[in-house]
């Protein structure tokens, strides 16, 4: 007798098939995650800026407290080290279609809040990181094409992003300072 339905074979229970779609489900997140795993562990902690927003929406980087007009600046600095500085990304060379070899940024901008951070602050550092960006973005496009980022051909626009990559992490930060002390944060604490 042939199986009337197509997606059990003959004498497969609805339970060993749906154990079979959740084994093959599971695979592939426990794939994700080791993948996530060897990717943040060839991170170098040289490469990430840490902007931290405190619950006063104070910008703190590296324990230093930056205003808001300073922050584009300093992370167009710190992806592009110009100077090659120990304190700013590292870089790497590679081949980029209409560049040659280019020395590219492995710069990560790691952006941090509290919970009682407000909103309209955090969109503004935000902003700022996203201004950065465009702005080395349209300083390269226009040096090597005379012509702003967004009046470029689709495959132009693609290699002006290869040669500065835009790598921005957002997560709640595990630890927060606290009257001058570094605790955990426990609202990021697995229930």
């Amino acid at each position: 007798m042939k199986d009337e339905n197509p997606h059990f074979s003959y004498g497969e229970t609805v339970t060993m098939y749906i154990w079979k779609k959740m084994k093959k489900t599971i695979n592939i997140i426990i794939a994700l995650t080791i993948s996530l795993v060897l990717l943040t562990s060839f991170i170098k902690e040289r490469n990430v800026l840490y902007l931290y927003i405190n619950s006063n929406d104070e910008i703190e980087i590296n324990k230093k407290k930056v205003k808001i007009e300073e922050l584009k600046d300093m992370v167009k600095k710190f992806i592009m080290n110009p100077y090659n500085e120990n304190d700013n990304s590292d870089q790497h060379l590679t081949e980029v279609e209409y560049f040659g070899k280019v020395v590219i940024s492995k710069a990560v901008i790691s952006i941090q809040c509290e919970r009682n951070t407000t909103y309209n602050f955090y969109i503004k550092v935000q902003n700022e990181v996203e201004k950065a960006y465009s702005e080395l973005r349209n300083e390269l496009s226009i040096s090597r094409f005379n012509r702003k980022y967004e009046a470029l051909s689709k495959s132009e626009m693609i290699a002006v992003d290869k040669c500065i990559p835009k790598i921005i992490s957002e997560a709640e930060p595990k630890y927060i300072w606290k009257n001058g002390k570094l605790i955990e944060n426990y609202s990021t604490r697995e229930k």
